[in-house]
């Protein structure tokens, strides 16, 4: 693993974390949202997953001038879960916020989810997600998140957006991201939500997600199917309350996203 420009804070409070593969058409945008933040004390961490295009020196060229800006390469691809912890390893930071590679932060994201976990002595908070087009402009749908998140409301549906997430680094070195599941983010939060008992929401939408085509969120089958095997393998449940949930989980979707979805 390579690491080029390295930060100039050695212990920084936040540590985003941007796992990128051939990413060079938003990558911009999305590293750009983390410098545009409220909040100053943060350190930035790209890891470029052996991208095939020039994601890796896009990000340099703007690490240049910017010392919070951390770039890595793997050695070989590794996928967005192992890359992911790739960036958790190298974090310097007392929490680390997540951020996929054509997401983008509001400014205040990072000062308003670290102003709560500080002053509540929280773990993890998330907030709501915006949904835009390819272009970035809005498609009228707001992904919205409850002030608290327990379990079992969890189990029920996984509202947390990856790139809404900050928390404490040593909660996701206790449940690392991993690739044995095809919805990894939503293993972490579960292994994190019975750990840390609640997770806190922030119901202003403070990401902006970008929903395209092609990817694997609208790939419904398969994305139900990998749902179905968290709750069976990870969770260990029986059939019958599988069922329960799976039925909860696509009467949820389908609302959800039945104006945008085919």
């Amino acid at each position: 693993m390579e690491e080029k420009c390295p930060t100039r804070n050695p212990s920084p409070l936040c540590s985003v974390i941007i796992p990128a593969y051939n990413a060079s058409r938003f990558i911009e945008d999305t590293v750009k949202s983390v410098i545009a933040q409220t909040f100053p004390d943060w350190e930035c961490i790209v890891v470029d997953d052996c991208s095939t295009d020039n994601t890796f020196e896009l990000v340099s060229a703007i690490a240049e001038n910017e010392p919070r800006l951390r770039v890595i390469q793997n050695s070989e691809n590794m996928r967005v879960a192992k890359t992911r912890m790739a960036g958790v390893a190298a974090a310097r930071g007392k929490y680390v916020a997540f951020l996929d590679s054509d997401d983008m932060f509001v400014p205040e994201k990072l000062e308003r989810q670290i102003d709560l976990l500080e002053s509540t002595c929280s773990d993890f908070v998330c907030s709501s997600y915006e949904l835009v087009d390819e272009n970035a402009e809005p498609l009228g749908i707001v992904s919205c998140v409850p002030s608290k998140i327990k379990q079992d409301d969890l189990l029920s549906e996984n509202c947390i957006g990856c790139s809404t997430v900050v928390c404490n680094k040593n909660l996701i070195l206790r449940h690392p991201f991993t690739d044995e599941f095809f919805h990894e983010d939503y293993v972490c939060w579960l292994g994190c939500v019975k750990d840390c008992g609640c997770i806190l929401g922030i119901e202003e939408p403070l990401v902006r997600y970008r929903f395209m085509q092609g990817t694997k969120s609208r790939n419904k089958l398969r994305s139900a199917y990998g749902v179905y095997s968290i709750y069976r393998k990870y969770c260990k449940m029986n059939l019958f309350r599988t069922a329960k949930y799976m039925l909860g989980y696509i009467k949820l979707k389908r609302r959800k996203y039945q104006s945008i979805m085919p």
